[in-house]
């Protein structure tokens, strides 16, 4: 098996804190990132929506990179007054990208004719279409009521419908006549909403929860639908009574924060399937995956020593620190665990992002603190590297081993937080750096930090020549084959990158 080559690697920032947290790429290898910045002189181009950082403390930014990385097609602010997050993206089969949030802007940017022009008093959740060019919004909107809402994750299936899933504290929030779940069941609740192609209004809009507090994670993609739009979504409760379906493989919580995993049917009216998934300590699901038989493969972090494992898998132990990586496949029914396995070392370690291949191979990445974190012969970075590094790991279609593993970053805190693949299944991985010396490719856009002590860069990595690992023709991080990740991959070979010593 080869060393993955490094295609690019870049920085991309101001002079102030700036993190990339979601990421998708389209059919010609362009790579679209989106996140947060608190920089004035953040890089936008000529042309683009929004220029100007319209003083938020921090605002949502969408770039879109040429497929070497060495240059922006566009680049763009997205925000208003006060502070506005960017969680996740997506883009369609014409280049258009989707992108969902939080704001609490009373003057964010939203469209005539959408679906919530006026916001609620609180904070905000927000969808937006930003067309091919990144000139203009096709739709913007708020989505929320009196209260605190956010969209943390969002997927767009080959019509231009956008499925949002997020988190609301609001007794109000949207929902539509026979959804599954019409009244919020405790301090917060889970929604999943499936917008119309223009965002004018709801096709669907449930509310997903128990008695207690059910939430989706602020890293991750909470959301993935199939070719028959079906949506899974996943995320944390500690409800004692969240909605379970019978047959499901975990039926009872650990009476702490578990993980859980949900399908819900095509008119979002029932569940198809639902499950805990955790043990006796605190366990959450940041991201779900889908594969081409629907089996759902999600990530986090585990803290139960009982979390539960499969026999033969990789790894079965938490360890004393807790922390682990969990990476865990639902058979399609979700009635059992096809396989799964933790991935730790002697710190604590978090899974923040999946995406699965045509093969069922899972990728992985998120943020280590381990210096024992398991890698393997053809890492391209073989130690950590400062206090914390991403890595990125390639678990086998079973469960049982490592494909490629490998830390990933300089001299500071680094962290992965989204990744996806295209067609030919090179991977694209955005986070945050703190360090002056991550790790960036000849030619890259932004090859040196622009920060000062104690601020983040955002970044945008791309490894290529994976398919020495025997996959071919990806299913990326939302699932569903035309949707993200499903795109053919043609650029130039970029700067290769050998493995350290």
């Amino acid at each position: 098996m080869n060393t993955p080559i490094v295609f690019f690697s870049t920085y991309l920032g101001g002079q102030s804190n700036d993190c990339g947290i979601g990421i998708a790429v389209d059919q010609d290898e362009f790579a679209y990132v989106t996140g947060a910045t608190s920089s004035d002189n953040f890089p936008v181009t000529s042309g683009a929506f929004q220029t100007v950082l319209r003083g938020g403390v921090q605002t949502a930014f969408i770039t879109k990179f040429n497929p070497n990385g060495t240059s922006l097609i566009y680049s763009t602010f997205l925000g208003g007054a006060l502070s506005d997050f960017a969680m996740d993206i997506d883009v369609d089969e014409s280049g258009s990208a989707y992108i969902a949030g939080v704001t609490s802007s009373s003057n964010f940017p939203v469209t005539s004719g959408a679906f919530q022009t006026l916001p609620n008093p609180d904070i905000n959740a927000f969808v937006t279409k930003l067309n091919e060019s990144g000139s203009s919004l096709v739709y913007s909107t708020y989505l929320g009521m009196s209260g605190e809402d956010s969209a943390n994750g969002i997927a767009v299936d080959t019509e231009g419908l956008a499925y949002v899933v997020g988190t609301t504290f609001a007794s109000g929030f949207p929902v539509t006549s026979g959804a599954f779940q019409t009244l919020k069941a405790g301090f917060f609740d889970v929604f999943i909403t499936k917008f119309n192609a223009s965002g004018s209004a709801l096709i669907y809009s449930t509310l997903l929860g128990g008695g207690g507090a059910d939430n989706v994670s602020n890293v991750g993609t909470g959301i993935a639908i199939d070719e028959e739009g079906f949506a899974y979504v996943t995320g944390r409760t500690d409800s004692a009574q969240f909605p379970v379906t019978s047959g499901a493989f975990q039926t009872q919580g650990g009476n702490v924060d578990d993980g859980f995993v949900t399908k819900l049917n095509q008119t979002g009216t029932a569940l198809v399937y639902s499950s805990y998934l955790g043990g006796r300590s605190n366990d959450q699901c940041n991201a779900i995956a889908i594969d081409r038989e629907g089996g759902a493969y999600v990530t986090g972090v585990a803290n139960s020593a009982n979390f539960p494992v499969t026999s033969g898998a990789f790894q079965t132990i938490v360890g004393v620190t807790g922390g682990a990586v969990f990476v865990t496949r639902f058979n399609r029914v979700g009635s059992d665990l096809s396989y799964s396995t933790l991935l730790t070392g002697n710190d604590v370690s978090e899974g923040t992002s999946i995406a699965v291949d045509s093969l069922g191979g899972a990728w992985v990445t998120g943020g280590t603190e381990a210096r024992n974190f398991p890698v393997t012969d053809q890492a391209i970075q073989r130690r950590q590297r400062g206090e914390s590094n991403l890595f990125i790991t390639h678990v086998n279609v079973n469960g049982s081993g490592l494909d490629f593993s490998t830390y990933y970053g300089g001299e500071g805190i680094n962290s992965g937080f989204a990744i996806t693949l295209d067609e030919s299944e090179n991977v694209y991985v955005t986070g945050e750096t703190t360090a002056f010396d991550f790790p960036v490719t000849p030619g890259a856009f932004q090859s040196q930090s622009r920060t000062g002590l104690a601020t983040s860069d955002a970044f945008v990595a791309k490894l290529g020549e994976v398919e020495a690992m025997g996959a071919r023709g990806a299913t990326g991080a939302k699932g569903a084959q035309g949707t993200r990740g499903i795109r053919g991959a043609r650029g130039a070979r970029g700067a290769s990158s050998g493995g350290e010593g």
